[in-house]
C-alpha cells in the first residue's frame, strides 16, 4: 500500500433505522435528533476535527443530502451517492468514484456517537503499513455485543468476530467501534460489485483470514450506538449532562463507571 495516497472519508447515511421505529417512521435514520443534533451531525462534527476535507456520503433519502448540504456547506468537499438499492455498509463502498480506492479511505457510520481521535488514527495506519486500520476499545464483556478482535502486542489483528464466534472472553473485551480506514489495493478487492456485502460480517474476516495486513488502534472511549428508542433517550440524556465521556471511557486505566 502507498503510504503517500490522499486520505478521504466516507460517511455511511443510507440506513432505514426499522430498529429505531416509531422515530423512523417519518424520517431516515441519519436526521433523527440525538440530544441537540442531528444523528449524522455526529460523525460530520467527528470529521471536522480532522484535516480530512473529501468526504463522501451515501444516503438513500434525499432529505439527507439536503440538510448536510446547507448544514455544512463550506466545510467538506462533498461526494454524494445515492444508494439505489440496499447493498450492505461493505457493498455500499462499490458506488464511490473509482479515484476513491486510490485513497486512504476513513469509513464512519451516520448513527453513532465517536470520539475516536481520527488524526492520530490515521498516522498510525500510515505507519503500520495496514491494508485495514480498526478503531477498537475494551468494553466489559456482560455489555458488550459487538464484534470483539484478537490482536498481536494490541495492534496487529489475527481473529475477528462477533462474541459468538468462539472468540477466547474475558471480563473485558477489545471490540471493534465501527470506525475503519482502508488503504489502497488489496482490501478492495473483498468487496465485489453488486453484491450485498457487509464490512462487519464479511469484509473484514475476509481479510484477517486471507493474510492481510489488519492494524488495531486502541481508543480509549467507547461509542454510543442509538439503534433502539430506549438507546436513542438514555444516550441523548448522557450528552445533554455531559457525561457522555466518562460514562463511555472503558479502557483499562478508565474502568466502568457504574
Amino acid at each position: 500500500m502507498s503510504t503517500h495516497a490522499p486520505v478521504a472519508a466516507v460517511v455511511l447515511a443510507g440506513g432505514h433505522g426499522s430498529r429505531l421505529a416509531p422515530w423512523t417512521d417519518h424520517l431516515p435514520k441519519p436526521l433523527v435528533p440525538a440530544a441537540n443534533r442531528l444523528a449524522v451531525s455526529y460523525s460530520l462534527e467527528l470529521l471536522a476535527r480532522s484535516d480530512i476535507r473529501d468526504v463522501a456520503v451515501v444516503y438513500v433519502d434525499p432529505r439527507v443530502r439536503s440538510w448536510v448540504e446547507r448544514a455544512w456547506a463550506g466545510e467538506f468537499d462533498f461526494v454524494w451517492v445515492l444508494e439505489r438499492e440496499r447493498k450492505g455498509t461493505g457493498g455500499a463502498l462499490t458506488d464511490l468514484p473509482r479515484d476513491f480506492r486510490d485513497k486512504h479511505v476513513v469509513v464512519l457510520a451516520a448513527d453513532m456517537v465517536n470520539t475516536v481521535n481520527l488524526e492520530e488514527l490515521v498516522a498510525a495506519h500510515l505507519e503500520s503499513r495496514a491494508d485495514v486500520s480498526l478503531a477498537c476499545a475494551w468494553a466489559p464483556a456482560e455489555i458488550w455485543e459487538g464484534d470483539i478482535v484478537e490482536a498481536d502486542n494490541g495492534r496487529h489483528v489475527t481473529r475477528y468476530g462477533p462474541m459468538t464466534a468462539g472468540l477466547p472472553v474475558s471480563e473485558q473485551v477489545l471490540g471493534s467501534v465501527g470506525v475503519q480506514v482502508l488503504a489502497p489495493g488489496r482490501v478492495w478487492s473483498l468487496i465485489p460489485d453488486d453484491t450485498f456485502t457487509h464490512l462487519s460480517d464479511d469484509v473484514l474476516p475476509a481479510a484477517v483470514a486471507g493474510g492481510l495486513a489488519v492494524g488495531c488502534f486502541v481508543t480509549p472511549q467507547f461509542p454510543w450506538d442509538f439503534g433502539y428508542p430506549a438507546e436513542l433517550h438514555e444516550g441523548a440524556s448522557l450528552l445533554l449532562a455531559d457525561e457522555f465521556a466518562p460514562l463511555f471511557a472503558f479502557g483499562p486505566s478508565a474502568p466502568f463507571v457504574d
